[in-house]
């Protein structure tokens, strides 16, 4: 082998000089395609379900909260409280209803607070409240009895000419104290909860000559009427007690149910779309 020097820029004589060159090839990495994200399939509105939590309450040790039922109306559907006053309603479709604990299922003498209709809506991009009932016995509520006068004692006028006045006894003359509106109702609603209808209607006539802006009163006493079959003068509680109240939606119920008694089923139907539609 021959060596052969050669300076920059010259060129060797006689010689053939092989150049090689080196190439260094790079492998770019694997590109591996990413899988596309799945659809997005929208769930109808009749598939849609929810869960409902709620609690009853009562600052009465004697008053039991286990076995109450919880109805969800406008679907019908029930449910009963546990020992510790909590219940469920599972699958509830999509909607707008209202949440009330039946009186039947109540201790004796007991009422829930507030009426105990709760109107709620049930959606998929809303988390339904959990609802609270509280149910306690009011306070003992008595009617005052009648106003009794003494008749005067036959009193024998002596010989002087002076007048002389009657005596009365100091009891006659207390007026026994005046129960509210509210004790009145609450009482109404103990006798229509006894099936003692024609006794609560009396005492809400009275809750009602005490209040007469008091929109529960005549709901409670038209549906007394309503129970004695007197469904002419119980549509006209009703109808009062909307017109105090225009978002009652228990008075419509019970109106809708007054028209529907009387043969009057379209207006029955427009009270019932009334109270569907109210919030």
């Amino acid at each position: 082998m021959q060596t052969v020097q050669v300076k920059p820029g010259q060129r060797a004589s006689g010689v053939v000089l092989n150049v090689v060159r080196s190439v260094v090839v790079r492998t770019a990495p694997a590109i591996v395609p990413q899988a596309a994200p799945p659809p997005v399939i929208p769930v109808p509105p009749a598939l849609r379900v929810n869960s409902l939590y709620g609690r009853i309450t009562s600052p009465d040790a004697a008053v039991s909260v286990e076995g109450l039922i919880v109805r969800l109306l406008p679907n019908g559907l029930s449910t009963q409280s546990n020992a510790n006053g909590e219940f469920h309603f599972y699958n509830v479709p999509d909607g707008k209803y209202e949440m009330s604990v039946d009186p039947e299922s109540l201790s004796q003498r007991a009422v829930v607070v507030d009426g105990g209709a709760v109107r709620l809506s049930v959606g998929l991009n809303e988390t339904p409240p959990a609802v609270f009932f509280e149910v306690r016995v009011p306070p003992a509520v008595r009617v005052p009895p009648a106003e009794v006068r003494v008749p005067p004692a036959e009193v024998r006028v002596p010989p002087v000419n002076v007048p002389v006045q009657p005596i009365i006894p100091a009891a006659a003359l207390v007026k026994p104290p005046s129960l509210t509106a509210m004790q009145l109702y609450i009482r109404g609603r103990e006798l229509i909860t006894a099936n003692n209808f024609a006794e609560a209607v009396d005492v809400l006539n009275q809750a009602i000559a005490a209040n007469r802006n008091y929109p529960l009163a005549y709901n409670a006493r038209g549906y007394a009427l309503f129970r004695i079959r007197k469904y002419a003068q119980s549509l006209a509680d009703f109808s009062e007690a909307i017109r105090l109240n225009p978002s009652y939606s228990n008075a419509y119920r019970n109106r809708a149910a007054a028209k529907k008694a009387l043969g009057d089923n379209t207006g029955a139907k427009a009270d019932t779309d009334k109270m569907n539609s109210l919030p």
